[in-house]
């Protein structure tokens, strides 16, 4: 059941249920006075039209993410299932693939610079290969000794230049990924990591509307959700259980869920909102705050359909493909793993002397632009 509320003196409407409302039997929507003076609605109505609507499209949207959520987990259990397996045998096949090229390579003797190459070669495929196979893991720790016998002291300063480089990268992103989370002393808090460059070099933070909306519900909803305060068992123990999902949703700042979850307290409470819980400058920093709920959902709406989207050649847009199931990307990824194992399985056959090695090089290095 939905809980109605009126701002206005007049008769208010109780909004027939409507099938988000049945879906989700807590859903808080403001009703509008039936009795209507003015043609033009005034600053409050416009707030409240907002407000519903924004609390409607986050159901939806919600909704949508929970369905997006159990198709990952089938994604994730159909990975683990077939292609894990899948991988491990194409893994091997490399690594059968790496010791027959090995024992031919080095059957006879051969250039500095071939040998620069091979190994280069050799230690793409067991980098691929090793997570998979403990022979292949040891096998490459050997050719990174080898790797590291025949280059030049020029090469090694260069490598040993890139890594120091790499190095302070990483510890400068480090000194940034440190999650800091301050309270002042009106109990507004907020995580450093949350706010851009240009934010953290200045002297103050600011408040932004969805901090100021979730700390202030937050107080409101602990009061009425405390299970210390419950005298009977049983609420007790769902108040314990709510108490939680506020938790959570204050720590990620989901104002959505906290007014469900309100719902939900007065509803467990036996009460109803007063109408003064929703004026006028409450309702513009509630709707600034859903709105940017609503804006994140559209991002990842637009970064999904960005990934549908195939390039031609020439980099244009080709066609937006559509979305797939679990099993149609599973099937797909299956399908190329068996592909690539036969490659390598066919290649044992093809490859049987320097030339053909020697021209698998000159392949692999013009593939990865390494020649």
């Amino acid at each position: 059941m939905a809980i109605a509320l009126t701002l206005f003196n007049d008769e208010p409407i109780t909004p027939r249920p409507a099938k988000e409302n049945i879906q989700n039997n807590l859903l808080p929507i403001i009703a509008i006075s039936k009795k209507k003076t003015a043609t033009v609605d005034t600053p409050l109505e416009k707030e409240i039209k907002r407000f519903n609507n924004y609390i409607k499209q986050l159901h939806n949207y919600e909704e949508q993410d929970k369905q997006n959520k159990a198709e990952d987990e089938t994604l994730h259990k159909l990975y683990l299932n077939k292609i894990v397996p899948l991988l491990t045998e194409v893994a091997k096949a490399k690594f059968i693939f790496v010791q027959h090229t090995d024992r031919i390579f080095y059957s006879q003797k051969v250039s500095k610079r071939m040998e620069h190459d091979f190994i280069l070669f050799i230690l793409t495929m067991l980098e691929q290969s090793a997570p998979f196979v403990d022979e292949a893991k040891k096998m490459f720790n050997i050719y990174v000794e080898k790797q590291q016998a025949i280059l030049s002291k020029k090469e090694k300063k260069n490598i040993e230049k890139k890594i120091a480089e790499e190095e302070m990268f990483k510890g400068e992103n480090n000194e940034g990924d440190t999650n800091y989370n301050f309270e002042n002393e009106n109990g507004f808090e907020y995580d450093e990591n949350e706010f851009t460059n240009t934010r953290r070099s200045a002297k103050k933070y600011t408040k932004t509307p969805a901090a100021i909306s979730v700390t202030e519900l937050y107080k409101e909803l602990v009061k009425m959700l405390h299970p210390d305060l419950e005298q009977n068992e049983q609420k007790r123990h769902t108040k314990e259980q709510l108490m939680k999902q506020l938790t959570a949703a204050r720590d990620e700042r989901d104002l959505f869920t906290m007014l469900l979850l309100k719902q939900k307290a007065h509803f467990l409470n036996g009460t109803q909102p007063e109408d003064s819980t929703y004026s006028l400058e409450k309702l513009k920093l509630y709707n600034k705050t859903l709105k940017q709920k609503i804006d994140s959902f559209k991002n990842k709406e637009r970064q999904q359909l960005f990934e549908n989207i195939v390039m031609d050649s020439n980099g244009y847009i080709k066609s937006v493909g559509k979305k797939t199931t679990p099993d149609e990307k599973i099937n797909a990824q299956v399908k190329e793993l068996k592909k690539v194992k036969k490659g390598f399985d066919n290649n044992l056959s093809v490859i049987k002397d320097h030339d053909d090695i020697e021209m698998m090089l000159m392949e692999f290095m013009d593939e990865f632009n390494l020649s």
